[in-house]
């Protein structure tokens, strides 16, 4: 499909006006080949041939990937992603995957083009909670990259973080190899109060939250504990989800950059089909290009603020008060 090829050709192509070209081609696709997504237009009376900028293409809510199959033409599905199934209501989205090998090409692409390497690099993982309730995306990716890296099997750690503190220690001290260690918010946090590993060579790239442990930490928060027991270690964090193909790394900072597939819209609590200025909090749109057989076009149910430079923040949940006070199928006349 020439779609893939466009967007592929995104990363050798930051302009905004090749990314609205793309945009605009994959939106007219979806709303003639996605049969839910065009009943949804309908409801919200969306002029299709009237939008000449991605900024102004409905976004989906989330939610609707808890009960509905979302995909774009015909085809059966390689992989299921489901969601962790953490949340109150206890469902859990599923995201049809039509090609693992297209996910993990644009996740190793949008990978490298962060600033990150495979090579002579030994990928662990520390996410528990991913790893049991299964067919997680977070998971396939962490496993792809183990993959291209050639890290060794014993690289996936639940709970025993003295086997997973023997193990860094054992590649530190036997070869000249980086560590990359992908874990879960809480789970990091956890394996920090008992170990202590001070090296250079240690990247921790943490995601998700805390596991409904009733706290929320600032990325600044998490950053600092860490730190306590991993001096030297550059520790950044993911940002992605099941319903999404592409994801996004932050900086030191905790403001991520958005991949090339992909552009944050941050919408307004009470009117979810406009946006909010640079620097100000709303509902976190994102538009992801490399859901090209899903749905490119979603509203999440992060807040977040987006600023300059494709560059973005994420500030935590709704909070049910947020969510009640939103209209997310608000009809325009």
């Amino acid at each position: 499909m020439e779609l893939y090829q466009q967007i592929l050709n995104l990363f050798d192509s930051a302009e905004e006006e090749t990314f609205n070209s793309v945009a605009l081609n994959v939106f007219r696709y979806q709303s003639s080949h996605n049969p839910f997504y065009a009943e949804y237009l309908k409801l919200v009376h969306c002029d299709i041939s009237g939008i000449k900028n991605y900024r102004h293409i409905p976004l989906l809510p989330i939610g609707f990937y808890k009960s509905e199959i979302i995909k774009t033409g015909a085809w059966q599905e390689q992989a299921i992603f489901k969601s962790s199934g953490t949340t109150a209501s206890g469902l859990r989205s599923q995201h049809y995957i039509k090609d693992l090998q297209w996910y993990d090409s644009v996740a190793e692409s949008i990978f490298t083009q962060a600033g990150f390497t495979l090579a002579n690099t030994e990928v662990l993982s520390l996410l528990p909670n991913y790893t049991e309730t299964g067919d997680s995306s977070l998971v396939h990716m962490v496993n792809s990259f183990k993959k291209k890296s050639h890290t060794a099997k014993n690289s996936a750690f639940l709970y025993d973080h003295d086997q997973l503190e023997q193990r860094i220690l054992s590649i530190l001290n036997t070869t000249d190899r980086s560590i990359l260690l992908f874990g879960v918010t809480f789970a990091l946090l956890d394996f920090a109060k008992v170990s202590r590993i001070d090296s250079d060579r240690l990247t921790i790239i943490f995601t998700g939250g805390m596991k409904n442990r009733g706290e929320e930490l600032s990325f600044a928060e998490i950053v600092s504990l860490l730190k306590r027991s991993f001096p030297q270690a550059r520790i950044l964090s993911e940002y992605g989800m099941t319903e999404l193909l592409s994801q996004a790394y932050s900086n030191a900072d905790g403001l991520y950059t958005s991949a090339p597939t992909m552009r944050i819209s941050t919408r307004q609590l009470q009117d979810p089909f406009t946006e909010v200025k640079v620097g100000k909090s709303g509902i976190c749109g994102i538009i992801d290009l490399a859901n090209v057989d899903t749905l490119s076009f979603i509203l999440t149910e992060d807040m977040s603020i987006s600023q300059a430079n494709e560059e973005f923040q994420i500030l935590g949940r709704m909070e049910q008060s947020d969510i009640r006070g939103c209209n997310l199928l608000y009809l325009p006349n």
